[in-house]
């Protein structure tokens, strides 16, 4: 809504007085949208061990990956799960893990 506002004004302003409003509002609006402070990200927990950036679809499968290494009475059944399923989370789970 602001964005529209600011539109509204440097229209206004181009009409009155010509294009040195428009950009007095345009640079006006740049520095508004600059942070007044600095991003520190928290040091990663060290009682986790190391950690790797992932999609959804990777942490789902290193997740079921996981449970089916840690606990054998674990299973996965679904449609098309043994071709990686609609999403394709558990591609490579049933040559590692075989089946049932």
């Amino acid at each position: 809504m602001a964005a529209v506002a600011v539109l509204g004004l440097a229209r206004t302003a181009l009409h009155r007085n010509g294009a040195r409003l428009v950009q007095a509002a345009v640079m006006t609006t740049a520095q508004r949208s600059v942070a007044h402070f600095t991003f520190v990200p928290e040091p990663e927990p060290a009682q986790y061990g190391p950690t790797q950036k992932m999609n959804l679809f990777q942490s789902i499968t290193s997740a079921l990956d996981n449970v089916l290494a840690k606990d054998p009475t674990a299973v996965i059944f679904g449609e098309d799960v043994a071709f990686g399923g609609v999403f394709r989370c558990t591609v490579g789970l049933r040559d590692k893990y075989g089946k049932l």
